[in-house]
């Protein structure tokens, strides 16, 4: 019986009314079940409950992700419907791990946004999260590039302190090793012509060719 309680049960509830409505959910336990279906009088009441239960768990995978490594790789949930659509889920949010219908919908706002871990008009699009995660995806890839530009900047004081002998500690510093560009955002592969890893002498960021020392978008002298 203990071991019972303690395994993960799979929850299917299904509404006949007009829209008709679906869920099936994995709860942790049956307690955890039990605690959140209890007192439910219809499948309608059912369903919004499974959904704020999936909220609640959302929001503790955000703050979990607001603290940690970017990207973030949050628990995926285990329900088979959209949190936003109620349609069947193809993918999921990477911030709070809320299942997500993954084809674009023809009508309204998109379920699942994709959206680059570095600022920039070529970079890649490797975060998929939803429309609650949407704006702290957006400022985490601007703040990370806030922190590139920042630190190329320490980079070029040094070197500019070296240059006219201010600075006698013999430190260099170190060129910066990251997959995008700090110029435009576009994917670094080593073995592609147009996507060779480059740095800059002056600021020590990874450049593609486009974006090397001398152009506009680098912070060359």
């Amino acid at each position: 019986a203990r071991e019972h309680l303690t395994k993960g049960i799979r929850v299917f509830v299904r509404n006949g009314g007009d829209p008709c409505e679906e869920r099936e959910y994995e709860f942790a336990s049956l307690p955890a079940a039990l605690f959140v279906l209890c007192g439910v009088a219809s499948c309608g009441e059912a369903i919004r409950a499974i959904d704020t239960r999936r909220l609640q768990q959302a929001d503790v995978e955000r703050q979990s992700a607001m603290l940690g490594a970017w990207p973030p790789l949050a628990k995926v949930e285990g329900c088979r419907q959209c949190i936003d659509c109620g349609s069947a889920s193809g993918s999921h949010c990477h911030v709070c791990g809320l299942a997500l219908c993954s084809p674009p919908r023809l009508q309204g706002p998109r379920c699942l946004t994709a959206h680059a871990i570095h600022a920039g008009s070529n970079a890649p699009e490797v975060v998929s999260v939803c429309r609650r995660c949407a704006p702290y995806a957006i400022a985490r890839s601007l703040g990370r590039t806030v922190w590139r530009t920042a630190v190329a900047s320490a980079h070029r004081s040094v070197l500019a302190a070296r240059r006219f002998a201010l600075e006698d500690s013999g430190f260099v510093p170190a060129l910066e090793e990251h997959s995008d560009c700090a110029g435009c955002g576009k994917a670094l592969m080593r073995g592609m012509p147009t996507s060779m890893p480059h740095h800059c002498r002056a600021c020590g960021r990874s450049l593609c060719a486009g974006c090397l020392c001398g152009s506009i978008v680098c912070m060359s002298a």
